[in-house]
């Protein structure tokens, strides 16, 4: 039955959806493959383990098997043409004007025309949600006149896909700056690092400390340049040492033993041990206060993607996802605790909503109830 109160206005059949543009799971039958794979174990602890190299010394670099060098890299412009095309609006409004000529429920219209929830018309639905202002209670659209917007659409999702799957867990941000006068470089891992936006594509970075500011900060929002390589476990104690306190021009690329891989846009070199880096224009800057003192505590920055560097066998044909696998990626957790990603498992996101609210009829079955106070 429905839950619409007396005189309240007709509920949509679904909030836009997102997933049938982004298209997170690659596995046409993933129960299949879900099925094929070992149990998850509820019970599994936490285990210690030593770092993976610790006899590791300053200028030892990378830890030894690693062959880092001679691997083949990708070098990809995230707003090359292709990885930000957008919809054409001719082609919209025709499936619009066909949506409304047949009036039927979005869920339904795309696996008829489709014949599965894969087809051409399942990724539309999400479009076309965006094309109407009003429907009836059961997703049979009333009006057109109000909505034709492209807020979203497929323009994005190459850029999307590679940032959340090399930005993983939480990660270190391994940064290359260069001074305003050329002269002196900088080398320093972040772990105050995270995606931010696929378009533009943008990170942050959190520089925290009180006092003086940090060469980091200071070659960034000066020459508003900078790269980023993403931590591997091969390089870990490498990467560490780069957090050692040198004066202002010695080298921390020599001191760790690291290479220096000169960058295709900016200024600043890229870590060549690294399977991923990103060449970054600063985009913006924000000061942070403390609440207590009103001393500045931290500056954050966002810094947008100008190139993306991967190793070639670390990422998809199609360029967009990164293989986790291949980019042994270590995170950051408290106080000295490091760790790494060697088990995991895949879980999609729910089909949509629309066309599961109406196949298992959970208006009928008291499912759908409207939000009060608190949820």
């Amino acid at each position: 039955m429905s839950t619409l109160a007396a005189g309240a206005e007709p509920q949509p059949l679904e909030a836009f959806n997102k997933e049938a543009l982004i298209k997170r799971n690659p596995h046409a039958d993933f129960a299949a493959v879900q099925a094929s794979r070992p149990d998850f174990a509820p019970n599994q602890v936490w285990t210690w383990s030593k770092t993976p190299n610790p006899a590791w010394e300053i200028g030892d670099g990378a830890n030894p098997g690693a062959e880092w060098r001679g691997k083949e890299m990708v070098h990809i412009d995230p707003n090359a043409e292709g990885r930000e095309g957008s919809w054409d609006f001719g082609f919209v409004f025709v499936v619009a004007v066909l949506l409304l000529f047949w009036g039927l429920p979005f869920s339904m219209l795309c696996k008829w025309k489709s014949g599965s929830e894969n087809g051409i018309f399942e990724e539309l639905m999400a479009l076309s949600l965006e094309l109407h202002a009003e429907y009836t209670n059961w997703g049979t659209p009333t009006s057109w006149s109000a909505r034709l917007t492209f807020t979203w659409g497929a323009k994005v999702t190459s850029n999307y896909k590679i940032m959340i799957s090399s930005t993983v867990p939480r990660p270190i941000a391994l940064v290359s700056t260069v001074s305003k006068d050329g002269i002196s470089t900088n080398l320093s891992p972040f772990s105050y690092f995270q995606n931010v936006c696929q378009d533009p594509p943008l990170y942050s970075l959190s520089f925290v400390g009180g006092g003086g500011i940090c060469d980091t900060v200071q070659n960034l929002l000066e020459t508003g340049e900078c790269c980023i390589s993403i931590v591997s476990d091969w390089f870990i104690e490498a990467a560490n040492y780069t957090s050692t306190n040198t004066p202002r021009g010695v080298s921390e690329f020599a001191l760790a033993g690291l290479h220096a891989s000169p960058a295709l846009v900016v200024k600043p070199s890229y870590v060549a041990e690294a399977a991923f880096s990103i060449e970054c224009k600063l985009y913006s800057q924000q000061e942070i206060f403390s609440r207590r003192t009103g001393q500045r505590n931290a500056v954050m920055v966002l810094v947008e993607a100008v190139q993306f560097h991967v190793r070639k066998e670390a990422i998809d044909p199609k360029l967009e996802t990164v293989k986790i696998d291949m980019l042994r990626p270590v995170w950051r957790a408290g106080g000295i605790t490091y760790g790494t990603a060697f088990s995991g498992f895949e879980l999609p996101r729910p089909d949509a909503f629309g066309g599961v609210r109406l196949a298992k009829k959970l208006d009928e079955r008291g499912f759908v109830k409207s939000k009060v106070e608190g949820q």
